[in-house]
């Protein structure tokens, strides 16, 4: 992709797929809002359907989140198809009531793997859950 038209054609397109074909992210209500170039912001709803027993957001929830914002990153470096090979999620205070958000940036992208960072904030803005992922360049062009 050479022009900022092309480089925005194709963020919107895959806006629009994650949006509408993942199908699990779609089941637990998470939207992707925006995406850029090594970065994707996504939201995910805390809501009953999402919470643990003791209503609190789930910590598997917010993982969920984290690793389809940086997979969504990933893949708008438009090259291959990478797939997460290794996660880790830091748990860091319950979540206020209302959406949280999440924001990976791709920290390093190699021919072979692919180091996203991921934010998780609350509706008051606060830090909720910080991760890293690694990915897996498979070879096979998107």
């Amino acid at each position: 992709m050479t022009d900022a038209k092309e480089k925005q054609a194709f963020y919107d397109e895959l806006i629009t797929r994650v949006n509408s074909s993942d199908r699990f992210a779609a089941y637990i209500g998470i939207r992707v809002l925006e995406v850029q170039e090594g970065y994707a912001r996504l939201e995910l709803p805390n809501v009953t359907e999402t919470q643990n027993l003791f209503g609190a957001l789930h910590g598997g929830a917010m993982s969920t989140l984290a690793d389809t914002a940086s997979g969504v990153a990933v893949t708008s470096l438009g090259r291959h198809m990478r797939v997460t090979v290794h996660n880790t999620m830091e748990y860091l205070r319950q979540a206020a009531p209302g959406p949280v958000q999440c924001v990976s940036r791709v920290r390093k992208a190699g021919s072979t793997i692919t180091i996203c960072e991921a934010t998780v904030t609350d509706s008051q803005g606060q830090e909720v859950a910080i991760g890293t992922f690694s990915f897996f360049n498979t070879g096979q062009a998107i």
